[in-house]
């Protein structure tokens, strides 16, 4: 990573300017709160730190500036700019380094796994097992016990071949399950785009909605969330529910950032408060493999949102090995999820939840490990 001198006349940011900070050089445990300690790193979600970072700044679709530089330059570069920026900054760095808060009981000291449980036939994961409801139960439960913090129960598949279905035949699907589960006392998010699930859902003991329209697929979705009381994940699409083969992006992770951005100032004017609120870049929905490696490298960006960030990349990048079924990506899978935890991310939703656990629990062992 090449450093860059702050300089005024280059990283001009006037009020027509949007400004992006992509922390670099994440550090976590010991090594964090050394670098904050000494001046050398600034805090990254409550947990970790950043010790360099990505400066962007952009005039509506053009970008104007960039640089990268350590958190020493970044924050001399800080004292130059006029009081109006200053505030913008600092507006943006609180966003980036406060602690999250716990959802529905569940707490981000450490980084925590949705086990994925599709109660479809034409699930693209290959995890057609779940497909009656007494399976997909049993499937839960086992995700539970293997490590998953929470339940994640979706009826629709959402490969662009899919069939499309209504909400009653997803209600058919999920409801039951959604039931069982809660009554064993199993933390469960619904995975769906339709309002009328949603509220079938919660109540039968849902305590959070995963929504890869991000609350457009009906006008009212966005009330009709708030009305549940509970958390809401934003996945980010360009179309709901689709994957494109050839989507057009100016800075795909960037572009990804303002409309994930425009989607929690939408639920929060629904009457969604902030800190229930969980963002998703959406990784191959409407995003091609070159967008979805850009994503993953520019992970860290999202904690500018002030929101927990979640990434579902389980059995989604094996697709470097020709002709990889679902079912054999599960190298790729962890080795995503471990460059995401790694990049702060809180949440890894994912099917292999026992080996997934295994992984981050070595790593965690690892980290704890260093002085």
């Amino acid at each position: 990573m090449g450093v860059a001198r702050p300089n005024s006349d280059f990283l001009t940011l006037d009020s027509a300017g949007h400004l992006y900070v992509r922390p670099c050089g994440v550090v976590h445990g010991h090594g964090a709160k050394a670098a904050i300690d000494t001046g050398r790193g600034l805090p990254l979600a409550g947990r970790a730190a950043f010790t360099a970072c990505q400066i962007v700044i952009r005039h509506e679709e053009v970008i104007r500036a960039e640089a990268v530089m350590t958190v020493e330059a970044f924050l001399r570069w800080r004292q130059e700019v006029d009081l109006g920026s200053n505030s913008r900054i600092q507006e943006l760095l609180m966003r980036l380094g406060c602690a999250r808060k716990a959802i529905a009981g569940i707490s981000f000291f450490e980084p925590v796994i949705a086990g994925i449980v599709n109660v479809t036939p034409d699930s693209f994961s290959g995890d057609k097992e779940c497909a009656r409801a007494d399976q997909a139960i049993a499937r839960g439960e086992e995700l539970f016990r293997a490590g998953a913090s929470f339940i994640d129960v979706g009826g629709e598949s959402t490969g662009p071949s899919a069939e499309r279905i209504s909400s009653g035949v997803e209600q058919n699907r999920v409801i039951p399950v959604v039931r069982a589960l809660a009554a064993d006392g199993i933390p469960i998010s619904i995975d769906t785009y339709h309002p009328e699930t949603m509220l079938a859902a919660v109540a039968n003991g849902a305590s959070i909605i995963n929504d890869v329209s991000a609350l457009t697929h009906q006008a009212n979705s966005a009330r009709i969330a708030a009305s549940t009381n509970t958390a809401v994940v934003l996945v980010h699409s360009e179309k709901s529910n689709i994957m494109e083969d050839h989507p057009v992006y100016g800075r795909v992770a960037i572009d990804i950032y303002d409309g994930l951005a425009q989607r929690i100032n939408a639920a929060c004017a629904a009457g969604i408060p902030r800190n229930k609120l969980v963002v998703d870049p959406g990784l191959g929905f409407a995003k091609t493999s070159a967008n979805n490696f850009e994503v993953l490298d520019w992970l860290s960006l999202y904690h500018g949102l002030g929101c927990p960030i979640m990434i579902g990349a389980s059995r989604k990048f094996g697709r470097l090995a020709p002709g990889a079924s679902p079912d054999t990506r599960l190298a790729g899978s962890v080795a995503t999820a471990l460059h995401a935890v790694d990049q702060g991310v809180q949440i890894i939703r994912v099917h292999d939840v026992r080996e997934t656990a295994q992984a981050l629990g070595v790593r965690r062992a690892i980290r704890e490990a260093s002085t």
